[in-house]
């Protein structure tokens, strides 16, 4: 959606492709003394499951979280179109996956 300045233009968005990826038998998960599950230490995704995705946010147990994760085809894209605004973080690597 585009934002309205008064000299550049600038577009927002909001991601509402939330999918169930976490493998929880090898992320790290923040958790409270309470018990209550409310982020990633390590992040951890199920291959099958982000394969053909782009953009998307992750539940944890049944909350979408608020992060936005890209694939590398996405962030590639960005970087070749020359946009600017974005920051990428890399916060698991399939190659580097241990069994």
């Amino acid at each position: 959606m585009p934002l309205h300045h008064v000299e550049k233009r600038f577009y927002g968005i909001h991601v509402i492709n939330a999918i169930n990826a976490i493998d929880y038998d090898r992320a790290v998960i923040k958790q409270l003394e309470t018990g209550l599950r409310v982020g990633l230490q390590k992040h951890a995704f199920v291959q099958e499951k982000i394969a053909s995705e782009h953009i998307f946010r992750i539940y944890l147990d049944d909350r979408v979280q608020w992060k936005v994760f890209v694939s590398d085809e996405f962030k590639e894209a960005v970087e070749s179109g020359g946009l600017v605004g974005f920051h990428f973080i890399e916060v698991w690597d399939l190659e580097n996956t241990e069994a």
